[in-house]
């Protein structure tokens, strides 16, 4: 089968004219020397003279935009009053003897304001700089990404039209992408650089403001934000007044909607901070208007998907920049395949927020209302998430990836490979999606392309009577499969809704409403915060999911007789596996519920680890929390890292199918929800409420605590078993008993006979309803004892740091019978790298 998309692909890096190194070095040499000279002569595109744009890299660019900012009455308003505040809250005493004077406070104040303005804005004067960067991208690319960089050529027609008018109309277009890889910032300006569109000020974070580098990124068109800002209201002003100088002026905006790098495949939940800071002048009438222009962004393959893996493992993530990622040596010596970048239709900002305010009638006034001018910035966060998805483009290694985490067994033959890639990219243009162009190639060739590029991931057996391919590092696989599953999260939920009466009868039937309806809405609820459901609304999206899978001969619509006791005698519709469904092994059904299980799985993760946040005495309920005794708040971070090491134990004594669900990100989104739906009470303060040591917490380090709302509190489990303290690096012994009969302590005995019960234990077997049930699973009567046993356990956890003298004076502080589980212990993190491979 040969794939072909309508519209013409091309790729923008010139690569078959510039050769490759290895194959002939000499003509390689010869040929980067007249490319060099090309750029820094600036012939044809290379010149950068004839953009689509307002003006940029000129001498007085940086000053200008300086002048115009400093300008601002806002600003000198808040300088000056920050100024008094720090003269008035001198005392009277120390005014008279050496305190400053107010005009003195009022120029250090302002000197402050210029240092600030000079750290953030971009510094875009030098064309030979651009120049000289864009050849280094121009054979950086050449080299990482040997396939080159692709675009639609239909895509930059309605750019470039785009840039035109909002060239003639001097209004900005603003660049949304989404964000794979820290080399998206040099991607992005590149593409532009070559299509002759005027090149962004970018936002970046101010981790990459250090020397020497972070001036260059800035006279390349970065301006550097802080990661939080809260209440520094002059940093806000200043930003929120070079975001409306830039729009003014007509300057091109790039931001990421997400924030930060996709570490999961799949897209985030949007960031509206620097949206609002484009969204407000147009809403408020300061700035006329602004083009939108959402972009996606696809590799074949990410450079810093193996330390993705770390990070969601919980290793302490490390300080890492984009040079650092570029200058890898192991790097550079790779090819990573392809860039697919893709444009969707750019609109008007000021035209969405005309036809949204319409929409909503009369009563919705963004301009007055706050509620109702978070809504609009919301809306359009999430149409700005949806624009992108829907002209992503599936990259040949997300469909490998997809099709090896979805098929039962333990491989596939090379044949049902390509023929379940093939039905793959069927479903996926059947729904809209985009498939990278294969160029005229067949797709048993691009398979056989894309499996080199995995050869990490992906394990390979040619001793048998055909190729078999099977996952090897399944958790760093998932970041592909996670690129698809947007195209497929109706079909999803639905499946994994009809899953929980399938697993135990194929051929059962289940009543579309109430139950299967029911039960799809507990599921769409539940991970509203990991995916972008369709704008029509629940019911819209439900009914048209179970058409489709019926008319796809996946599942059938049977009528049923009512169920005794019903208000009814009709007959109800119920869905069920189609008859030729359930022939070919439920291999379509199974690829739906392949797909969610292990989001499910997290969530199921976050409900069961809820019993080691509960406290040891009863509670009473209380709205607010604030009468729960101190120790019945713990400190975020200390809990989440509980939960890590939770997770790994009941995946590997075999109560969880999926290691990739013990994921940080997902984890921690799981935990929103659940704070949402008022499981989790959060307090953030430097010491828990009603504690009666304050004074022993760190100043002015305000920590996040958490607790179990009073509510979903179990009442009569058994006493956690008696371990003794462990202390980090200290190899456990015999003697670290401290007299303490080991057998008994931790035996079953006071578990075997207690059956759980209360809100939480419904909550966590409505979850684990939907979970997938088979060889990987310890399905025996006493796993949920076991489970919430080993959840006691880690209710005892707690974090000692020291020497291994002050270590001791503190350990004799902690309750007796304490168990420590610190970070690191066992090697915990350095096990999970290196077991990741053989997972």
């Amino acid at each position: 089968m040969e794939h072909s998309k309508s519209g013409e692909d091309f790729d923008v890096t010139n690569t078959e004219d510039l050769g490759r190194f290895r194959k002939n070095p000499l003509s390689f040499m010869v040929k980067l020397t007249a490319s060099s000279a090309r750029f820094y002569e600036g012939t044809d595109w290379r010149s950068y003279d004839k953009y689509i744009g307002s003006k940029i890299f000129y001498p007085q660019y940086t000053q200008n935009i300086k002048t115009e900012l400093l300008a601002a009455p806002t600003i000198r308003a808040m300088s000056d009053s920050m100024a008094r505040k720090n003269f008035l809250a001198q005392s009277e005493e120390a005014r008279k003897k050496k305190g400053k004077r107010l005009e003195d406070l009022q120029a250090a104040q302002w000197k402050y304001v210029n240092k600030i303005v000079d750290n953030m804005t971009a510094q875009m004067e030098s064309k030979s700089l651009i120049r000289f960067m864009a050849f280094i991208m121009n054979n950086l690319v050449v080299r990482l990404y040997n396939q080159g960089v692709h675009i639609r050529q239909d895509e930059f027609v309605a750019l470039r039209e785009a840039a035109l008018k909002a060239q003639k109309e001097n209004v900005s277009l603003i660049f949304l992408p989404c964000h794979r890889s820290h080399i998206d910032y040099l991607t992005i300006s590149y593409i532009l650089f070559r299509l002759g569109i005027g090149l962004p000020a970018i936002a970046a974070g101010d981790n990459l403001n250090i020397p020497i580098i972070g001036k260059l990124l800035q006279q390349c068109g970065a301006f550097y934000i802080r990661r939080t800002w809260g209440d520094d209201v002059l940093y806000t002003t200043i930003m929120r007044e070079y975001m409306d100088t830039l729009l003014r002026q007509g300057h091109n905006i790039e931001f990421f909607i997400e924030g930060t790098r996709s570490r999961t495949g799949k897209m985030l939940q949007p960031k509206l901070g620097m949206l609002k800071l484009i969204f407000e002048p147009i809403l408020l009438g300061r700035v006329k208007d602004a083009i939108i222009v959402p972009m996606s962004i696809g590799y074949d393959k990410v450079i810093e998907s193996e330390s993705y893996v770390n990070e969601l493992l919980g290793t302490p993530k490390e300080k890492e920049s984009l040079f650092q990622v570029m200058n890898s040596a192991s790097v550079l010596g790779l090819q990573f395949g392809r860039i697919d970048i893709r444009f969707a239709k750019p609109y008007s900002l000021k035209e969405y927020i005309q036809t949204q305010v319409e929409r909503r009638g009369p009563s919705f006034d963004p301009i007055t209302i706050p509620q109702n001018r978070n809504t609009l910035l919301q809306a359009l966060g999430y149409q700005v998430l949806s624009d992108i998805n829907s002209v992503g483009v599936i990259m040949p290694t997300a469909l490998v990836g997809t099709v090896l985490l979805t098929l039962r067994g333990r491989g596939v033959g090379r044949d049902d490979l390509i023929r379940r890639v093939n039905w793959l990219i069927a479903e996926i243009e059947k729904r809209g999606g985009n498939v990278a162009d294969f160029d005229g190639k067949s797709t048993g060739q691009i398979v056989d392309r894309t499996i080199p590029q995995l050869k990490d991931l992906i394990g390979q057996r040619t001793d048998l009577i055909e190729p078999v391919f099977f996952a090897v590092r399944r958790f760093e696989l998932s970041l592909y499969r996670n690129q698809v599953i947007h195209l497929f999260i109706g079909e999803c939920i639905l499946a994994a809704a009809l899953y929980s009466s399938v697993k135990s009868d194929r051929a059962a039937r289940v009543v579309i409403r109430p139950q299967l309806y029911e039960d799809s809405v507990f599921l769409s609820s539940l991970l509203k915060n990991e995916f972008v459901y369709g704008p029509q609304g629940f019911e819209s999206n439900f009914d048209e999911t179970v058409r489709e899978l019926s008319d796809a001969n996946v599942t059938s619509v049977v009528e049923v007789p009512p169920a005794h006791g019903s208000e009814t005698m009709e007959m109800q519709k119920a869905l069920m596996l189609s008859e030729e469904e359930r022939r070919i092994g439920r291999e379509n059904f199974d690829f739906y519920c392949f797909l969610i299980w292990p989001f499910i799985e997290t969530y199921w993760l976050a409900a069961i680890s809820l019993f080691s946040l509960m406290p040891e005495s009863p509670v009473q309920p209380s709205p607010s929390g604030n009468d729960l005794a101190p120790d019945a708040w713990v400190p975020e971070t200390v809990f989440m890292n509980r939960v890590m090491f939770f997770g790994r134990t009941i995946y590997y004594e075999g109560d969880m199918s999926y290691f990739e669900s013990v994921n940080k990100e997902t984890l921690k989104n799981a935990f929103t929800r659940l704070t949402q739906m008022g499981l989790i009470l959060t307090y953030t303060g430097i010491s828990p409420p009603n504690s009666d040591n304050a004074a022993s917490f760190k100043p002015n380090a305000k920590t996040v605590w958490w607790a179990l709302a009073p509510e979903w509190c179990a009442t009569g489990l058994p006493a956690p078993p008696p371990l003794p303290v462990r202390v980090a690096g200290k190899a456990q012994s015999k003697t670290d008993d401290n007299g303490i009969n080991s057998d008994e302590a931790i035996s079953f005995k006071q578990w075997r006979a207690f059956r759980p019960d209360g809100k939480l234990w419904d909550m966590c077997e409505r979850i684990g309803s939907f979970r997938r049930e088979g060889k990987n699973r310890r399905d025996t009567a006493t796993v949920s004892n076991r489970v919430i046993r080993l959840a006691r356990i880690t209710h005892m956890w707690t974090e000692v740091k020291g020497d291994s003298v002050s270590m001791k004076a503190k350990l004799e502080e902690l309750q007796p019978h304490m168990l420590r589980i610190p970070l690191g212990e066992i090697e915990g993190v350095k096990r999970s790298a290196r077991l990741r491979g053989k997972l």
